[in-house]
């Protein structure tokens, strides 16, 4: 039968405030703890959300908002797309794809074969526009780098790399299709372009076509060259497999501007205004738009019902967009950053656990009497549940939101901050702002209120249990372990704890401490219960601690591994090459078979003496057939371990290989000698020597993995080879066969094609004396590790030795890959790093025979990176000060109330004669007890851990040692010591402030 009540809610309500109004420290140092944990939890979810936003907005930047291509829609369509999308279709937009026109073969070489021509981007009205995205484009127009966008009928702007470029007539590669695009000189703003533009059309090898426009590439026939060492065939391309079809009259158009390539489009591509007439024949429409669908298969459904009954619409998603929208078919980066939040919540969640629930142990214990007392008055457990149940909802109220408040306002700060850099670090133009959405909010909140009504399940639990007799005993405190019960059955008199004369009490830690210390060790057996909490609580501190140390450690250490990977002392480099349209004999010839090596000397000297410039370097970079014997050829012959071959290298069991050939200036040679990296027999940069990098740093197809194939100062001889070209053949391609490196000879007619071992096809032409090195050779060396280290074999060489040798530069220049050249430049303080590589490309230009392939600015790469690694940095101190805090908030609340509980214990000992040197003694002998145990298992725990972020760390990176984090630990230890120490203190202050009258007399209310 239910036994009625006498108390009502508004009793324990009342109850439960005073208790709280009682205990203020301890109650603010809970309600510090729980906004502290949700504070921690609504920042983590904040950042996701808005570095997800951030991803979004850099695809809206790039791509523009639309998330769905129709290519080749017509009006009718289009008017289809509006009806059956009805409200779903947010924003439309539509470009016209006039056709192509065809390159001259000889044009083509250099150019491709097509230049399309496709209208600006236009939106078109009557959509919903519901998304709030108006500040992005659906499709992007093209960023002008000179002159303007066409605006009128017979205008045109250009890609960029078509700028001053002089074209020829003639036939093009289509079989009966001669070149439709002339030009009245080299292409620059204002120049006279004829185009003539038909439809693309691809033929297949069973007869049937199709047209295609400009997104779709050249179309060629397959011809097998071989097998990979996978057994895969390996493919490559033959006579080219398509025509243009309806092709228009000339039409000429007046250059207007260049704007950026579109490197998603192959080939070249001329824009035209919106309203241009002419073009091919049926000039295609493209339609590209945006949806308000709030899931994948909700866009999937959409799509299927917009394609035509019976018909293949064609359909292009934009994957980018989709999945920062959380549409994407995989959700790689949606799932990654999920996990990491969920990872972190976790983290905290068992922080926040341990916090509250110590809390509301300790409050339990502390009013064991009052509720035995409320028990016998005829409190039902259910009522005594409630009323721990009330208090969490209290604090809960208290905390949840200024923990939500605190949250937002420390990630506020955290991205103004860091803005900067998480833009760099996702790739957009503006800085990555706080976004914080509802169901964020509303996630943190849910968490924080699980937590606490977890954390005061146990504790209310208990509170139902309380007896009157245990509130009177206060033993439901006072529980004995299995072991002290065991010693109480062995005792026959009371005396049995004392020695023989009665005057000491037995055991090691009396002999050790004396009575203090014996007194100690009774007590931590007595009430194990709160020892045990104590003792998770220093430990679930100390693992908090030491683990926000190493994940600090190994992010900031893969940071800081890739910026020195890459990172040199220079800050500009310009790379130019052989001019295409350049003859093959004449004066590139006659300096030594390139024109940019042979004026790379030129190159240099022009650029060191630019103002603002205080040194620079010069590498080539170029690839060589070789073969590596003496001492180069034990390790090498089997490198790589585990790594497969096509990322380790092609060296087979005779030495035979392709390599990676890097030739420096004569400053930067003598530099290596210098440092002690060269022997004083190879320091002339005239005399033909070779460095052999022994490292490579690839990947195994699921983590990267860094070998030493070689060790450093080993020696021997790498022989230069020459393969002999046949007659018939297109020129040799090296390529990895399967057993080793083979040379392919691709049919000029319709004879079959060979494949060569390459020690059957090549010959020796120089044998260069070589030393093994490491990738890393300084940061005044123009190559970076990365760049060393990325395929075996590679070699460094003395440019002005290769040259000059006469033979060991055929070699190299003999591959199909064009060499080219990198000059790079150290600034002197303060110089204008824009104009400085301007002045480079200008001194380029002034050389002839090279054309500028591009141009870096390192220094502002090096400053992205450095920006990056900041950003990380604050978001790892801030993860770690706030899981400190917790830690220590925990700490505190469990040893300072702990304490403060027992000052009826201490009144009577103090009255019972013992002295404060003796009190003292005992409590030292219990914090070191605690301290000692919980340091212990909260090591353990921390090292458990930091082996399970190893293993994560070690899936994707190799290399990565597992070390124990003896600075962290130490941090860790002295932390929560010395909190431990102040914690003690302050309640024994607390508690030495009442005399035993005092003290019984709040033990009783």
């Amino acid at each position: 039968m239910k036994r009625d009540s006498p108390f009502s809610s508004s009793v324990f309500a009342r109850f439960t405030l005073r208790s709280l109004a009682a205990n203020r420290v301890r109650t603010a140092v809970t309600v510090v703890g729980i906004a502290l944990a949700t504070g921690l939890l609504m920042a983590v979810l904040a950042s996701v959300t808005s570095l997800q936003a951030g991803l979004a907005n850099q695809s809206r930047e790039t791509d523009g908002v639309w998330q769905v291509k129709f290519p080749a829609t017509d009006d009718a369509e289009l008017q289809s797309l509006r009806d059956v999308a009805g409200d779903l279709l947010d924003r439309l937009a539509t470009q016209r794809d006039l056709g192509s026109a065809a390159f001259s073969a000889s044009d083509a070489e250099r150019n491709g074969t097509y230049l399309s021509v496709l209208g600006l981007p236009v939106e078109q009205g009557g959509t919903a526009r519901a998304m709030g995205d108006d500040a992005y484009e659906v499709l992007l127009a093209p960023s002008v780098t000179s002159g303007r966008l066409p605006e009128k009928d017979g205008e045109i702007a250009l890609t960029s790399n078509l700028r001053g470029i002089e074209l020829t007539p003639g036939a093009s590669e289509l079989p009966g299709i001669d070149a439709g695009v002339v030009a009245d000189g080299p292409l620059e703003l204002g120049s006279q372009l004829t185009l003539s533009l038909g439809r693309r059309v691809q033929r297949y090898e069973d007869g049937s076509d199709d047209e295609v426009g400009a997104e779709s590439g050249v179309m060629y026939r397959r011809v097998v060259y071989g097998t990979d060492a996978d057994g895969t065939a390996d493919v490559g391309q033959g006579q080219i497999s398509e025509t243009l079809e309806g092709v228009s009259a000339p039409r000429t158009y007046t250059v207007v501007g260049f704007v950026e390539p579109d490197w998603t489009i192959p080939g070249y591509i001329g824009y035209v205004s919106p309203d241009q007439t002419g073009g091919a024949a049926l000039p295609r429409t493209n339609a590209y738009f945006s949806t308000s669908c709030s899931s994948r298969e909700e866009l999937d459904e959409l799509v299927e019902r917009l394609r035509p009954a019976g018909g293949d619409r064609a359909s292009v998603l934009n994957g980018g967009l989709l999945t920062y929208q959380g549409l994407g078919g995989d959700r790689l980066i949606f799932d990654t950053l999920a996990m990491f939040a969920a990872t972190l919540a976790v983290v905290i969640v068992v922080a926040a656990v341990s916090l509250i629930s110590n809390a509301f142990t300790i409050s339990v214990s502390e009013r064991t009497r009052q509720f035995g007392l409320l028990s016998s008055l005829g409190a039902s457990r259910r009522q005594l549940r409630r009323t721990v149940f009330v208090e969490a909802g209290v604090l809960g109220a208290v905390g949840i939101p200024l923990g939500v408040a605190i949250g937002i306002a420390g990630a506020a700060v955290a991205f103004a901050v860091t803005g900067e850099g998480w833009a760099r670090m996702v790739g957009t133009d503006s800085a990555v702002t706080l976004v914080v959405s509802p169901w964020s909010v509303a996630l943190t909140v849910l968490l924080a209120s699980l937590t606490l009504v977890v954390s005061a399940m146990v504790p209310a639990v208990r509170a139902s249990r309380v007896s009157a007799v245990d509130a009177i005993r206060q033993s439901a405190d006072v529980r004995p372990s299995r072991r002290l019960r065991r010693v109480f059955a062995r005792r026959t008199r009371p005396a049995d704890d004392l020695s023989p004369d009665g005057s000491r009490p037995r055991g090691l830690a009396a002999r050790l401490g004396g009575v203090p210390a014996f007194l100690a060790r009774r007590t931590l057996l007595v009430s194990s219960s709160k020892a045990r909490v104590a003792v998770l609580s220093l430990a679930v501190s100390v693992t908090l601690l030491v683990t926000a140390g190493v994940v600090n450690d190994m992010l900031t250490g893969a940071t800081d591994a890739t910026q020195l990977g890459s990172a040199t002392s220079f800050d500009l480099e310009l790379t130019v090459a052989d001019r295409q349209d350049e003859p093959e004999k004449g004066d590139g010839a006659d300096r030594g078979g390139s024109v940019s090596l042979a004026a790379a000397d030129d190159l240099l000297a022009r650029i060191g003496q630019l103002d603002g410039v205080e040194g620079a370097a010069y590498y080539g970079s170029l690839s060589a057939a070789i073969r590596l014997s003496g001492g180069l050829l034990g390790g090498a012959s089997t490198a790589g371990g585990d790594l497969p071959a096509s990322e380790v290298g092609n060296v087979d069991g005779q030495g035979y290989a392709s390599a990676d050939v890097f030739l420096v200036d004569d400053a930067t040679w003598r530099s290596l000698a210098e440092r002690g990296v060269l022997g004083a027999d190879a320091a002339d940069p005239s005399q033909l020597s070779a460095l052999l990098v022994g490292t490579v740093y690839a990947s195994d197809g699921s983590r990267y993995v860094q070998s030493e194939l070689l060790p450093a100062q080993t020696t021997g001889e790498v022989d230069l080879l020459a393969i002999d070209e046949r007659a018939g053949y297109e020129k040799p391609l090296l390529a990895w066969g399967e057993d080793g490196t083979v040379v392919y000879y691709a049919p000029e007619d319709s004879s079959s094609d060979l494949e060569v071992p390459l020690r059957e096809a090549a010959r020796v032409v120089t044998s260069v004396p070589a030393t093994v090195v490491g990738p890393d050779l300084g940061e005044d060396f123009p190559l970076s590790p990365d760049q060393l280290s990325s395929q075996f074999p590679t070699l460094v060489m003395p440019a002005r030795a290769v040259r000059e040798s006469g033979v060991a530069l055929d070699p190299m220049v003999q591959s199909l890959y064009t060499p080219w050249v990198s000059v790079l430049a150290r600034l002197e303080e303060g110089a204008d790093d824009a104009e400085a590589l301007r002045q480079m490309e200008g001194a380029a230009e002034q050389i002839g025979g090279i054309d500028v392939l591009g141009s870096t600015n390192l220094a502002a790469t090096l400053r992205d990176a450095r920006a990056m690694s900041f950003t990380v940095q604050v978001f790892l101190f801030c993860f770690a000060a706030i899981l400190a805090l917790i830690a220590v908030a925990n700490v505190f609340n469990t040893i300072a109330s702990g304490m403060m509980l027992r000052t009826r214990e201490f009144a009577v000992l103090r009255s019972a004669g013992m002295g404060e040197r003796s009190f003292r003694k005992m409590i030292f002998v219990e914090c070191a007890d605690y301290a000692l145990k919980g340091l212990v298992l909260g090591g353990a725990l921390a090292l458990i851990v930091e082996w399970f972020l190893w293993q994560a760390m070690s899936l994707s990176v190799s290399g990565v040692a597992l070390v124990v984090p003896w600075g962290h630990l130490a941090l860790a230890f002295a932390l929560v010591v010395g909190v431990l120490a102040a914690s003690v203190l302050y309640a024994l202050r607390k508690t030495h402030a009442m005399n035993l009258v005092e003290a019984l007399r709040a033990d009783a209310l």
